[in-house]
C-alpha cells in the first residue's frame, strides 16, 4: 500500500521532471533562435502538406538502403492500420541501425498507432538527439506530449518544429490551439488567434478563434456580442461559431441561449460540418457533453440523462454527471406549514 508521503513524492518528481522537459525545450528554442530568425506562425491557405495526419506518413517511394525497405512496409501497414506487420518490420529495421534518426522517428509513430505513449515519448526524445534539427521528429514529440498531457512541453515542441520548418505552420496550427486550450494559456490562445485573423481576414473561422481567446480570457460578453453581430449577417455560419457561442452563453450561465446555440452546432455537425476540429480532437463527444451541461443549466433534465449515460461509458468519470441529471428531474418538495412536522415550533398536542 502507498503511504501518503510516497505518493506525495511520486507527484512531486513527476513534476520536477515535467519541468525539466519543458526548460530543455525552452532552452533549445532559444539556440534555434539564435541561428535562424523566429516569427509568428506563418499560415497560409493552401492544402496541408502532402504527409498526412500522424502517425501514418505516406511511404517513401524507392529504397536506397537496408533499413529503407522494412520501413517502408512498416509506413504501408501503419497506412492499413496492420499494427502487427507494422511491429515487426519497425523491429526488423530498428535490428539494423538501433540509433538510426530515421527508425526511431518511425517508431514514434508506431507506438503512437499502437497507443502506448510513455514508448513513444522515450523514441521521440531519443530521435531528437539524433536529428536535433528535422522539424518533423519535433512535431511528432508535440503530439507525443498532448497524448501525454503535458500541453506545455508540447506547444514548446509544436513552436520548436514551426521554426525549423515554418512550412509546417498550417498544419501544427491546430495542435497548438488545442495545447494551448488545455492549459487555458491565454497568452498563447491571443497569439495564435491574432496570428490566424492577420492570415484570413474576414474568414468565419477568425470569429471562432477570437470568441474563443476572449472566453479563456474571462471576458464571455465581448465574445457573445462579436459572434451574434458575425452570425446575423452570416446564415451558412459553420458549426464552430454556433459552438462558441454556446459557450460564451455557458460561461455567463445564460442556459438557455447556449442551449439553442449548441442545437444549432449539433445540427450542423450531423450534416458533415467538420470545422468543430478545430474546437476538440473529438467533437462528436465534446459538442454532446457541452450540450448536456447546458441542458442541466436550463432545468432541461430529461434531455441531459441519456446524453451523459452515452458519454459515459468511453468516460465513466462522467458518471457523476448522470447522476446529477437524475437528481435535477426530482422536483423539490413544497415547504408545507400546516403539517407539523414542517412547522418551526412543535404543535402541541391537545
Amino acid at each position: 500500500m502507498v503511504s501518503p508521503i510516497q505518493s506525495d513524492l511520486h507527484h512531486k518528481n513527476r513534476s520536477l521532471f515535467i519541468l525539466a522537459k519543458t526548460q530543455l525545450l525552452i532552452f533549445i528554442t532559444l539556440m534555434v533562435a539564435c541561428t535562424r530568425a523566429t516569427s509568428l506562425p506563418e499560415i497560409s491557405p493552401s492544402p496541408l502538406p502532402t504527409w498526412g495526419p500522424m502517425p501514418t506518413r505516406l511511404p517513401s517511394p524507392t529504397p536506397t538502403s537496408a533499413i529503407d525497405i522494412p520501413l517502408q512496409t512498416m509506413r504501408l501497414a501503419l497506412s492499413r492500420g496492420d499494427l502487427i506487420i507494422a511491429h515487426t518490420a519497425w523491429q526488423e529495421a530498428n535490428a539494423y541501425a538501433p540509433g538510426d534518426g530515421r527508425v526511431l522517428q518511425e517508431g514514434v509513430r508506431l507506438a503512437l498507432a499502437q497507443k502506448t505513449f510513455a514508448v513513444a515519448e522515450a523514441r521521440a526524445w531519443k530521435a531528437i538527439s539524433a536529428r536535433p534539427k528535422d522539424a518533423e521528429t519535433w512535431a511528432l514529440l508535440g503530439t507525443v506530449l498532448n497524448h501525454r498531457e503535458e500541453y506545455h512541453a508540447a506547444d514548446q515542441a509544436f513552436a520548436i518544429a514551426q521554426t525549423l520548418d515554418p512550412t509546417l505552420s498550417e498544419a501544427l496550427f491546430t495542435d497548438r490551439w488545442h495545447a494551448a486550450r488545455q492549459t487555458q494559456d491565454n497568452q498563447i490562445l491571443q497569439v495564435l488567434a491574432q496570428t490566424y485573423s492577420r492570415q484570413f481576414p474576414g474568414v468565419p473561422m477568425t470569429f471562432y478563434y477570437q470568441a474563443t481567446a476572449l472566453v479563456a480570457a474571462g471576458d464571455p460578453n465581448s465574445a457573445i456580442k462579436l459572434l451574434v453581430e458575425v452570425l446575423e449577417d452570416l446564415p451558412d455560419a459553420p458549426a464552430a461559431l454556433w459552438m462558441a457561442l454556446g459557450q460564451a452563453y455557458s460561461a455567463r450561465e445564460a442556459w438557455t441561449e447556449a442551449v439553442i446555440a449548441l442545437e444549432v452546432a449539433g445540427s450542423k455537425l450531423a450534416q458533415g460540418d467538420r470545422s468543430l476540429s478545430a474546437d476538440s480532437e473529438n467533437p462528436a463527444h465534446a459538442l454532446p457533453q457541452a450540450l448536456a451541461e447546458a441542458y442541466i443549466g436550463a432545468g432541461q433534465c430529461t434531455k441531459a440523462e441519456p446524453i451523459y449515460r452515452w458519454l459515459s461509458t468511453p468516460y465513466p468519470e462522467l458518471n457523476a454527471r448522470v447522476e446529477a441529471a437524475i437528481l435535477c428531474q426530482t422536483p423539490t418538495p413544497t415547504w408545507t406549514p400546516w403539517i407539523p412536522s414542517q412547522q418551526s415550533t412543535p404543535t402541541p398536542i391537545p
